[in-house]
């Protein structure tokens, strides 16, 4: 599973919402003083965070509005832990749920930093192809905050993404998932990958690098992580 969380932390107040910032591109902003938004269309979003992603860092989270082309930054509370770098998503996510009808959440994967020196070929190359999978609180978050903006919107799209050094990866809740009480994230628990996808692979070579032989890994990953209730897709960089 990845080694970083993403979850509903219901960390601040909404007393008194951090004030908004104009900034010029997006970064991670660990300061509660202020929440940063650029205004920027898709794809330069898309492009920024893939540069922030380049080295290990901490997680952020933004809200896309496409209508107005706006980035709005949702993250919280990044921390440091031994198990992997942790971000909240702020209770201002559910002004947001409410007021638009159209929103993409987007989080950034940046490149591990926690590869041990003792690490096998095959685990590294593992730990490298998982920068671009959900977790399983990827998805339990997801899964709660997409049902509370079909409360808000019924006819309305949320859309769910992972940036990371290799790519783009969408997820999210299928129809019949929208329809259960309930999904499992059980899958995104476990490595995606075992030895028989590993072996012979030009990517043991440098196992920590990006290239198209992770990328095809990281595919096959994905659609092994596809269930009936659950989604996920991937679109590798050129």
């Amino acid at each position: 599973m990845a080694l970083w969380m993403l979850a509903p932390a219901m960390a601040h107040a909404e007393s008194e919402p951090r004030p908004w910032r104009d900034e010029p591109v997006l970064a991670v902003n660990r300061s509660p003083a202020y929440r940063a938004v650029v205004r920027a269309d898709l794809a330069a979003g898309e492009a920024q965070m893939r540069a922030l992603c380049a080295q290990p860092d901490f997680e952020e989270i933004w809200a896309y509005v496409p209508g107005e082309k706006l980035w709005i930054e949702l993250g919280c509370c990044e921390r440091t832990t031994k198990d992997g770098n942790y971000i909240g998503i702020e209770v201002y996510v559910y002004r947001l749920l409410t007021k638009y009808d159209d929103l993409a959440i987007y989080h950034i994967h940046p490149k591990t930093a926690f590869i041990r020196e003792t690490y096998h070929a095959d685990k590294r190359l593992i730990k490298t192809v998982e920068e671009a999978l959900p977790s399983a609180q990827d998805i339990n978050a997801a899964e709660l905050l997409s049902r509370r903006f079909w409360a808000e919107h019924p006819q309305g799209r949320i859309t769910w993404r992972i940036v990371s050094r290799h790519g783009v990866t969408t997820y999210g809740l299928t129809p019949a998932g929208r329809a259960v009480a309930e999904v499992s994230a059980q899958a995104f628990l476990f490595d995606s990958l075992g030895p028989e996808d590993l072996a012979e692979s030009p990517a043991l070579a440098d196992p920590t690098a990006p290239g198209p032989e992770v990328n095809r890994l990281i595919a096959r990953a994905v659609k092994r992580l596809n269930s009936g209730e659950v989604f996920v897709r991937f679109r590798g960089f050129e």
